[in-house]
């Protein structure tokens, strides 16, 4: 396989993250919404693949559930792709960047000790888009779980061992770190199956899909609102 290769949230609080300079030369600030929901892509360098081998996409989960408890976060679906991965977050805390800095950087590392490599892993900075409300939450969880078809990969996300649908439906034991509230808020697995199922069927028929993903509105302070 390898191979072929959001109901508003009251009380949000806005604010701007210092990040670091590249040769003297200052980042663009950051903006994390404490309490908001966040679609996360971080992408190989120049579209290079970040996962050679079932190890790798091992150690992606295994760090991502470290980092979930460890930042405050909330995940509610993943998906690692050959060259790039997708979370769906909630933040408790000012702890987005600092997070994806430890888990993008502690994979890195042990990507290259694996592989007898070195060299950026990833390409610049990991790309967050705030989704809108949690009655767009699940669509967010859909659109990442159904990456690997949108890519042609496989034919169905549970035939996609590397992200949460597997446990959403109930096909394999949920992680500890995984919430499955958008699960819930769907009306548990089977109507989740059915509503991911509405998508792929899109997908496969060849039809636009893009009224049953999430289209970006334009960036606001650095980021993208996802509606």
């Amino acid at each position: 396989m390898l191979n072929q290769a959001c109901a508003e949230r009251p009380h949000l609080e806005t604010r701007r993250i210092r990040s670091a300079t590249v040769d003297g030369v200052p980042r663009q600030p950051r903006y994390e919404v404490v309490g908001a929901y966040y679609h996360v892509t971080a992408r190989g360098n120049s579209g290079d693949p970040i996962f050679l081998d079932e190890t790798d996409f091992d150690r992606l989960v295994a760090f991502l559930s470290r980092a979930v408890p460890d930042f405050g976060w909330r995940c509610f679906a993943y998906c690692a792709m050959p060259n790039h991965f997708h979370l769906v977050l909630q933040i408790s805390r000012e702890s987005l960047a600092g997070g994806m800095q430890w888990l993008s950087g502690i994979y890195a590392r042990t990507f290259n000790n694996r592989h007898n490599r070195t060299g950026h892993v990833f390409g610049g900075r990991y790309r967050p888009s705030i989704v809108q409300s949690e009655h767009h939450l699940a669509y967010a969880c859909r659109y990442v779980e159904c990456n690997p078809v949108l890519a042609g990969l496989c034919a169905h996300p549970r035939d996609w061992p590397w992200s949460s649908y597997r446990a959403a439906v109930g096909l394999t034991p949920a992680p500890a770190f995984l919430s499955l509230d958008s699960v819930r808020r769907v009306g548990g697995p089977k109507a989740y199956e059915e509503f991911v199922a509405e998508l792929v069927a899109a997908i496969q028929s060849g039809s636009d899909p893009k009224g049953l993903t999430l289209a970006p509105l334009p960036k606001t302070k650095g980021q993208t609102l996802w509606v």
